[in-house]
C-alpha cells in the first residue's frame, strides 16, 4: 500500500506542509477568477474623478508633445500661464506686482516681467509684450485689448530724452548703415556700439545667413532694448540682398544645427522626416513634423531652399 501511495511514508508534518502548497497553489489559480466575480465596481462619482483625471493627464501630455520646441536656445521652460484674473486697462511698465496679480499672472511670471525691466527693459509696443516668454500666446491674446502705452514715455525712450534713461548720453547718428553690408567699422559708428558689440553683430549675421529684418538685432547678446531703440531708425535693408539659405532637402543634421534658430533636437527631426517621406516641397511640409511650432518655421523660413 505503502509503494502505491509514497504520500503515506510522509512524516505528518511533510504531509501538512504538501497540503498547505496544495491549498496555495488551487488559491492562486482560482483568485483571478473569484475576484472579478465578487469585485465592486466604484461609485459614479469616483469612476467619473479618474475619468476626468485620465483626460487630463492625456491633455497635459499633448501640450507636452506640442510645445516641446522652442526656437529659443536654452528656453525650454513652460511656465505657468494665467487662466483667470481682473481684467482692466494697464500700462506694463513699471505695473505694481499686486496689478500683475489681479491680472491673474503667478509670482513666477511677475518675476520674469520684473527682471526684464529691472535690466534696462522697457515695453513700447504690444509686441514687446509678446515676447515675455513667460508669457504663453494664450494669457497673451487675453490681456491683449487691454494694453495701454504712454506717449511720452514711448517718445522720450526712443529719442533719449528721458532723464532716467541710461541711453541719455548717445547721441542720434546722422549715418543710415546696412545691416547686411555694413562691417564693425562702419558699426562703430553707431552710438553704444562698440567693438565688443561690432563683432557680435556681424558674426551673427554671418551665422544666419543675413539679416531679413532689422528686429532680429535684439536678438545678438548684449543689446538692450533701449540701445536698439536708439539706433533701429539709422539701420536699413536692402531688400535685393540675397540671404545666405540651407538646402533642407540635401542639408546633415550637423548643418542644420550649425544655424542659430535650428537646435539639434530640431536637426535630427528634420532629417529623419526626410528620411522616411521624402524631400519637402515648402513650408507646409515642415508643418507636418509635430513638434515644429509656428513660431520657429517662421523664423527659419526665409532661410530655407527647398529646391
Amino acid at each position: 500500500m505503502r509503494k502505491r501511495f509514497p504520500f503515506l511514508d510522509l512524516t505528518e508534518n511533510e504531509r501538512k506542509g504538501y497540503l498547505f502548497l496544495l491549498i496555495l497553489l488551487v488559491a492562486i489559480v482560482f483568485f483571478p477568477f473569484l475576484y472579478r466575480m465578487f469585485k465592486s465596481e466604484p461609485p459614479e462619482e469616483i469612476a467619473s474623478y479618474v475619468h476626468l483625471i485620465e483626460v487630463k493627464e492625456e491633455s497635459v501630455r499633448a501640450e507636452d508633445q506640442a510645445g516641446a520646441t522652442t526656437w529659443d536656445r536654452g528656453d525650454n521652460i513652460r511656465p505657468e500661464q494665467p487662466l483667470k484674473g481682473e481684467l482692466f486697462y494697464f500700462d506694463p511698465n513699471d505695473l505694481p506686482v499686486a496689478d500683475w496679480r489681479r491680472l491673474g499672472f503667478s509670482d513666477k511670471q511677475i518675476a520674469v516681467i520684473k527682471n526684464y525691466e529691472h535690466k534696462g527693459g522697457r515695453f513700447y509696443t504690444k509686441n514687446d509684450v509678446a515676447k515675455i516668454y513667460s508669457i504663453s500666446s494664450a494669457a497673451f491674446n487675453r490681456i491683449e485689448p487691454y494694453l495701454q502705452f504712454s506717449k511720452s514715455r514711448a517718445v522720450g525712450n526712443r529719442l533719449g530724452q528721458s532723464k532716467k534713461d541710461p541711453i541719455e548720453k548717445i547721441k542720434a547718428p546722422v549715418v543710415s548703415i546696412d545691416l547686411n553690408k555694413a562691417d564693425t567699422a562702419m558699426l562703430r559708428k553707431l552710438r553704444g556700439i562698440g567693438s565688443v558689440f561690432a563683432g557680435r553683430i556681424v558674426k551673427f549675421r554671418e551665422a544666419l545667413g543675413g539679416f531679413h529684418d532689422v528686429i532680429q538685432l535684439r536678438e545678438v547678446y548684449g543689446i538692450s532694448e533701449e540701445l536698439f531703440v536708439s539706433i533701429s531708425p539709422f539701420l536699413t535693408l536692402d531688400e535685393a540682398t540675397e540671404l545666405e539659405q540651407l538646402r533642407i532637402n540635401s542639408a546633415s543634421v550637423e548643418e542644420l544645427a550649425k544655424h542659430p534658430y535650428i537646435t539639434w533636437d530640431n536637426a535630427r527631426l528634420i532629417a529623419r522626416y526626410r528620411e522616411q517621406h521624402g524631400d519637402f516641397r515648402g513650408i507646409d511640409d515642415l508643418e507636418n513634423i509635430y513638434a515644429l511650432n509656428i513660431d520657429f518655421l517662421s523664423k527659419i523660413e526665409p532661410y530655407l531652399n527647398f529646391n
